[in-house]
């Protein structure tokens, strides 16, 4: 059991692709909000993202009205140099003031089955 949990490509060192799972708490009433400046904000960015190696995210609303968002990137570095960036600066700048909160962690492929 000595490798489980973890992939067979080092990450950490901007290697191999990354998924990050941001969890984003709204203010109160912004809900909504939100999740329509962050989907105008992905359809807006997404060839400027591409371009810094990102691969694309899924938005999902939970059911207790916390958001998460689904981003993969081609690896840690393109993600660093994409959150580096003026456009995703000027993105955050823009729905920070709809969030009480974001927590963003990577995540290596484990095992995979089905169609997600």
């Amino acid at each position: 059991m000595g490798n489980l949990g973890k992939s067979s490509r080092d990450t950490s060192e901007g290697e191999g692709p990354v998924v990050l799972i941001n969890t984003f708490y709204p203010r109160p009433g912004k809900l909504d909000e939100f999740l329509e400046m962050q989907i105008a904000e992905a359809r807006h960015l997404g060839d400027a993202a591409r371009a810094f190696g990102w691969l694309g995210n899924r938005i999902h609303r939970a059911r207790n009205n916390q958001k998460v968002v689904v981003t993969a990137f081609t690896s840690m570095a393109a993600k660093e140099r994409w959150a580096r960036s003026d456009l995703f600066i000027e993105h955050r700048r823009r729905i920070e003031l709809l969030l009480e909160l974001v927590e963003s962690d990577p995540f290596d492929l484990v095992f995979k089955s089905g169609d997600l």
